[in-house]
């Protein structure tokens, strides 16, 4: 009885652990397509010319990031 009782704790403490790993996992992924898509409007941004401080105000990237995409476009 007892080890039944320790065996289904078990089981129940492993869901909850894959549970929060998931929840985990989905967050991540959620902030690198935020991140993701921050970065394709700052290039398109750039494509088209924007000043460097509309880029920054309305993606929120670094500053560091916007200088590694305008060197990654060549500019």
């Amino acid at each position: 009885m007892i080890v039944e009782g320790q065996h289904e704790w078990a089981e129940n403490w492993l869901k909850e652990g894959e549970q929060r790993g998931e929840q985990r996992g989905e967050q991540r992924g959620e902030q690198r397509g935020k991140q993701q898509a921050k970065i394709e409007m700052a290039l398109e941004m750039l494509e088209a010319g924007e000043p460097a401080e509309k880029i920054l105000r309305y993606t929120k990237i670094s500053r560091e990031q916007l200088e590694e995409l305008r060197l990654s476009l060549g500019n």
